[in-house]
C-alpha cells in the first residue's frame, strides 16, 4: 500500500466515493463487449493523463498538473478496485508526470517525493531479472538523479 503524506486527507472522502463505486461496479456481459464501469474509469484516467502530457509539451503546466493529479486518483481507485491496492504501474507512470511537472515548475521537494513513489512502485512490479535494469525503476531513478543534480543512471548489462 503505498500512499504519499498529502493525499492522505482525501482518503475518507475517497474511501466513501469507493463503496458507492463498488455498489455500482458491474461485469461485462460474456455475450457482449460492453466495458464494465471500472474499465470506464480506467479509461478515464489514461485520458487525464495524456491530457496532463500534452498540456505539459505545450508549457501549460499547472493545467498538465491538474490533469496529472486527476489521473492519479482516477488511477488509484481503479487499481483499488481491481488489485486490491493503488500500487499499479499505471499509477507510477502518472506519479512520474507529476513529479516531472513539478520539477518543471522549480519545485524540487515535490517532484523527489512524487519520483520516489514511483520508483517505490516500479520495484515492487520489476522484473526481477533486471534489477535496476527494469526501465520503470531506471526511469525513477533518472528523474530522481536529473531532479538532485547528479549523473542520471545508465542501463548496464547484467
Amino acid at each position: 500500500f503505498i500512499l504519499s503524506h498529502r493525499h492522505r486527507d482525501n482518503n475518507k472522502e475517497e474511501e466513501e466515493e469507493d463503496k458507492d463505486d463498488d455498489a455500482t461496479t458491474t461485469t461485462a456481459d460474456k455475450s457482449t463487449s460492453k466495458p464494465t464501469n471500472t474499465s470506464k474509469i480506467a479509461l478515464e484516467g489514461v485520458v487525464k493523463h495524456n491530457l496532463g502530457q500534452i498540456y505539459s509539451q505545450q508549457g501549460k503546466h499547472e493545467e498538465a498538473l491538474e490533469f496529472f493529479l486527476d489521473a492519479y486518483h482516477v488511477k488509484r481507485k481503479v487499481a483499488k478496485m481491481e488489485h486490491g491496492d493503488e500500487a499499479h504501474p499505471e499509477v507510477a507512470k502518472t506519479l512520474n508526470g507529476i513529479g516531472a511537472v513539478y520539477a518543471t515548475l522549480g519545485n524540487t521537494s515535490e517532484a523527489l517525493s512524487y519520483f520516489r513513489e514511483s520508483l517505490l512502485i516500479a520495484r515492487i512490479h520489476a522484473d526481477a531479472d533486471l534489477g535496476d535494469n527494469d526501465p520503470n525503476i531506471l526511469h525513477a531513478l533518472r528523474n530522481i538523479a536529473i531532479v538532485k543534480g547528479e549523473k542520471p543512471p545508465t542501463f548496464t548489462a547484467p
